[in-house]
Order: structure tokens, then sequence, then C-alpha cells
């Protein structure tokens, strides 16, 4: 993305928490996953696991990369039965849920320590069409499975605080 570095600035300077989103391919070796964390500053990584023959050992990759970096995981987004099998260690990453309906057919996250994320969402998006003022364009929508303020913790620190589960919060 040529404009991802002015995006991201422009996102953080409106206080927004920023993520980044690799798209993942069955093509994805070492110097491309290296590539790609050398220009993301070590941002937290949303790993899109939904295309067509990518397998678990591309997942593995990405994940073991990111973790020698940054002594920490990012996030794993697919749906509810990606290209192929969920192994402990990729359910060790938090799941984002990529289904469109009105309710998801998995669990969200309870607050409970140390979740089997392969079972258990931490955020859920539902809809590719939502709207956000000053954005001309659909947006992404999603809930997440925590109050904001712990996403908002995980996401600066790497650790997820245990706590009662008590509403969802929608997030765009």
């Amino acid at each position: 993305d040529p404009m991802f570095d002015r995006n991201r600035k422009g996102a953080t300077a409106a206080g927004l928490t920023v993520l980044w989103y690799p798209f993942l391919t069955p093509d994805d070796d070492d110097a491309t996953i290296a590539h790609a964390l050398g220009l993301t500053e070590g941002l937290v990584p949303m790993l899109d696991w939904e295309a067509h023959g990518v397998t678990d050992d591309v997942v593995l990759r990405w994940q073991r990369a990111y973790e020698a970096q940054t002594g920490r995981t990012g996030f794993v987004y697919r749906g509810m039965w990606p290209p192929d099998r969920v192994t402990v260690e990729v359910g060790r990453w938090p799941w984002w849920l990529a289904e469109y309906a009105r309710q998801p057919r998995a669990q969200p996250w309870d607050g409970s320590p140390n979740p089997d994320w392969s079972r258990v969402w931490a955020g859920w998006q539902y809809s590719g069409a939502g709207r956000n003022p000053g954005i001309t364009t659909p947006v992404d929508t999603d809930v997440l499975a925590m109050p904001l303020d712990v996403f908002k913790g995980f996401i600066a620190t790497g650790a997820w605080p245990a706590f009662p589960h008590s509403k969802e919060s929608t997030i765009a």
C-alpha cells in the first residue's frame, strides 16, 4: 500500500488505534515476511488467513517472525473454516472472526485467562458496509468481546488482563 505510512500517521494523529493487515498468500516466504515486518515499525498485525492454499505453516512463519521481533502476539483474522487446520500454536493468537451474519457461530471471549483462541473470538467483523463520519466509502464494522480499554491495553502492552465479561464494544 503506497499510502500505508501516510494513513498510519494520520490515524495515529487522530487518536485511533492502528493495526496492520497483511493478506497472507501461499507464496509468503521468510524474506517477504521480514520485509513486511521491517516496514511496520512494530505495529500489531491482523494476519488475514482466508486465501485458498495458505497453510497453517504460512501462518506459523508469520507468527514466529513477529514474536521473535516483538516478544508478543498479534491477531489471526479468519472465518469459521480457514483454508487449513487451526493448530494449537496458531490458536495461541487472538482470533478476529470474519463472519457477515446477524449472530456469530462462535462464542466471544469471556475474559477468562488463557483462552483457547481457536474457539473464542476477541473481535468479530460482521459487515463490510458500515458508515463512518468523514469516510465516504463503506467501512468494516466489528464488535469487540471486551471493553475498549482492555483492547487498547493489549495493543499497547501485548498482555490480556482477565476481566469479568459485561458487554461487547462496537467499533468501526
